[in-house]
């Protein structure tokens, strides 16, 4: 592992924009590149699916589900694994504090996570 007190140098990785492929496991292949720089913690930008093929991570829909473009969960399990082998600690962004608006259905399972005081460019506000 890795001490708080060593994380020296990110790197933050968007997955989608890092390889040609933008997939998890092409960012596999890359990742001794990445340790090779003198980079000891990577955070890689936010997870959360979204509708299209390409997103910078801040208008996600599904919270807790990695991004379908970029590959299987697995494949994100391995990639957190071969960074953890090369002693890498491993950060992953995250947004919960609003969700882009198309395919976003929270409201239909949860309405008390909005709130009717606020809104906001795409909808109604968090509570």
């Amino acid at each position: 592992g890795i001490s708080l007190e060593d994380v020296t140098a990110f790197y933050e990785l968007h997955i989608g924009t890092f390889t040609p492929e933008g997939t998890f496991r092409a960012a596999i292949a890359r990742l001794q590149d990445v340790r090779d720089l003198g980079v000891n913690t990577i955070q890689i930008m936010p997870l959360a699916d979204f509708p299209g093929n390409r997103s910078w991570g801040y208008n996600g829909v599904s919270i807790f589900a990695p991004p379908r473009c970029y590959g299987h969960p697995n494949d994100l399990r391995e990639l957190v694994d071969r960074a953890h082998q090369l002693g890498m600690a491993v950060i992953i962004d995250v947004v919960y504090n609003h969700f882009g608006i198309d395919g976003n259905y929270i409201a239909q399972y949860f309405p008390e996570y909005y709130t009717s005081k606020h809104q906001v460019p795409w909808g109604r506000a968090n509570d």
